[in-house]
């Protein structure tokens, strides 16, 4: 289980963490800019509150990483960023692989999934752990869907994810629920890219 909870939030394990600055994200009003080589601007939806930036460096599959993570809450639904860099250049992000989908008229490649959580889970993982320190309720279960780009080089990531509250982990078989996830995300995520 430990393995699907880091790649549902981080898209690789995590094996060691610790807090550092400075941040790939800023706030600035109600926008969240990434300020590294993947530039974008995501604007706060209505009725969601800012969960500050963080920094940390893990590591994934034996492979250091800056990984900086921020968002905005609602009780239900979570839209947050994470913006990544391989700091060794092993160039191992690619995501050439997955479906292509368009948000904000952006190509992203898109992946969804759906986890019920214990609390000790919860406990141990990083982002999820931010998540719900920032009010986001993670239980019965979580379903998510992500937009990822890397850069040419596979060294740096922008995922954006949008995450709801489900009863149960049963609606990633009903097709009409994956899709009004879609539409609602369409709906409230507005993205400018910078560069």
């Amino acid at each position: 289980m430990k393995l699907f909870l880091a790649l549902l939030f981080s898209g690789m394990i995590a094996f060691s963490c610790k807090e550092a600055q400075p941040h790939f994200l800023e706030i600035n009003g109600d926008k969240i800019i990434s300020n590294h080589a993947l530039k974008f601007e995501l604007t706060k939806p209505n009725g969601f509150r800012i969960a500050e930036p963080v920094t940390h460096y893990p590591t994934f599959n034996e492979h250091p990483f800056k990984v900086s993570l921020g968002g905005f809450i609602a009780d239900s639904e979570a839209v947050f960023v994470h913006a990544e860099e391989v700091l060794d250049k092993s160039g191992t992000l690619d995501y050439s692989s997955l479906p292509r989908d368009t948000l904000s008229n952006i190509e992203f490649g898109i992946r969804s999934m759906c986890a019920e959580l214990t609390e000790d889970e919860i406990q141990e993982e990083h982002d999820i752990l931010y998540l719900q320190k920032h009010g986001f309720t993670l239980q019965p279960g979580v379903f998510l869907i992500q937009f990822l780009k890397n850069t040419d080089d596979m060294n740096m990531e922008y995922i954006l994810s949008y995450a709801t509250t489900v009863s149960s982990c049963s609606v990633e078989a009903d097709t009409d629920f994956k899709e009004s996830v879609r539409k609602r995300v369409q709906t409230i995520v507005e993205l400018k890219k910078l560069n």
